[in-house]
């Protein structure tokens, strides 16, 4: 065993003063190489500035200056960078012609000057508008263009801005009424001019003019303070006006239909669907139609609302157990009587949200919102249709939700007794976008 020990480190000895020759070779061959190279480090000189070309610019006396970037074009350096700045800046204040020095620097301090011509306009002239006469208008016309045929001219402004003021007029309220056109220039010049528009009455025979008439004045007379107040009072006004009758009004046409139960007070769920219609476009809040799905043993027409990013389902039609108003429900509080095809309506609300709107307006002497119980002689049971289970608003401080004051009993002066509006939640805020804006109540 020691002789093997003993040979072994001889042999390591050997192995280790090889390797370390060879290596010392290695290291000869290698310094003999970089003595033929020179490996200092290479230095990059940049000599060259950049290039440009000039670009004239016209501004208007007194206005901003502008920006050095602005009156060049086409630059171009080696390096890929490129800082543009005013060696001197042009006088704007002082009309015509004034000359800015512009200069180029690229990234290893290289600069090139460039000398530009700048025009100061002094424009003190408003553009002319052409076009705007004295207009008449049908009543109740919501469609009616009155930017149409108004055309604009500048003297300097190829793309003078026109608008029109119609903030004094009243559509459903025959008379004249005086709108305004503005048109403005770049440089601030701003003209108006001033035409009239009549209202017209609504003439013998004309239908639709008569519905929008009596859909404003109920409208104007149940309004409320907020758009889903109105909502609600919208619902209960058709739900406490009508009687519930099965026959059809002979009409598909949603005015007609409209028209029908507003002058005649009864109507099947078709004519309550098209009144609420009319009065929430009149409201400018947003809806449409929902329809049962299957039809067994008939059809039913009730209405989405749209509030707070979501659909919501609301009905003025009584039934036999249910004579309220079914009002801002999810699709889990829906009875059997209003089955749908939930593939074919955009979104609706959360199946476990709830607005507690109902505990707010709910039964009758709540608010002075106008109530949805109605009388015995405005709902014939015999020809009612059955409902599932009712449908029961929270009519308790309890049930009602954070964001949702129970209703003042003392009333504001010369204002009704209401409740508070409802606040966001700190987590989820209120949506104010309407995917239309103008879509949200």
């Amino acid at each position: 065993m020691l002789k093997l020990d003993f040979l072994l480190g001889v042999i390591g000895l050997i192995s280790v003063s090889v390797l370390a020759s060879i290596a010392a070779l290695h290291k000869e061959d290698i310094d003999k190489l970089e003595s033929r190279f020179d490996t200092s480090p290479v230095r990059i000189s940049d000599q060259t500035a950049p290039t440009g070309l000039v670009k004239p610019v016209s501004v208007y006396l007194g206005t901003e200056l502008p920006l050095p970037s602005s009156l060049v074009q086409d630059v171009y350096d080696d390096s890929g960078r490129v800082y543009i700045s005013y060696e001197t800046e042009p006088d704007i204040n002082t009309a015509g012609t004034s000359e800015a020095k512009i200069r180029l620097q690229d990234r290893f301090g290289n600069n090139s000057y460039l000398t530009c011509p700048v025009t100061v306009i002094d424009d003190h002239i408003a553009p002319l508008i052409y076009g705007a006469v004295d207009l008449e208008v049908s009543y109740g016309d919501e469609e009616f263009d009155f930017m149409s045929g108004i055309t604009v001219s500048d003297n300097y402004d190829e793309e003078p801005c026109v608008r029109c003021d119609t903030s004094a007029l009243d559509l459903y309220e025959p008379g004249v009424y005086a709108i305004k056109y503005f048109a403005s220039d770049d440089a601030g010049n701003c003209r108006i001019k001033t035409v009239n528009v009549t209202v017209k009455a609504p003439e013998d025979g004309d239908m639709d003019a008569y519905l929008k008439q009596m859909v404003n004045d109920i409208y104007k007379e149940i309004k409320c303070r907020y758009p889903i107040w109105t909502a609600r009072a919208i619902l209960n006004y058709v739900h406490d006006n009508m009687t519930y009758d099965p026959a059809s009004c002979g009409t598909s046409d949603i005015n007609e239909a409209a028209y029908y139960g507003f002058a005649n007070h009864k109507g099947n769920c078709y004519v309550y669907y098209c009144m609420c219609k009319v009065l929430l476009d009149r409201a400018g809040i947003q809806n449409m139609p929902i329809v049962r799905c299957p039809a067994n043993p008939t059809g039913h027409y009730w209405i989405l609302i749209r509030y707070r990013g979501y659909w919501w389902h609301c009905d003025a039609t009584p039934f036999k157990g249910h004579e309220g108003v079914y009002f801002m429900l999810n699709d889990n509080q829906l009875d059997q009587y209003h089955q749908f095809d939930h593939s074919a309506y955009p979104a609706r609300s959360p199946s476990g949200s709830h607005l507690a709107i109902g505990a707010v307006y709910g039964q009758s002497g709540q608010t002075n919102v106008p109530a949805a119980d109605p009388s015995s002689g405005q709902v014939p049971e015999d020809n009612l249709p059955e409902a599932d289970e009712p449908v029961i608003t929270p009519e308790t401080d309890e049930d009602l939700p954070e964001d949702i004051e129970a209703p003042s009993s003392d009333p504001e002066e010369g204002d009704p007794a209401q409740p508070e509006p409802a606040q966001p939640d700190p987590e989820e805020p209120a949506d104010t976008s309407s995917e239309g804006g103008e879509d949200e109540l």
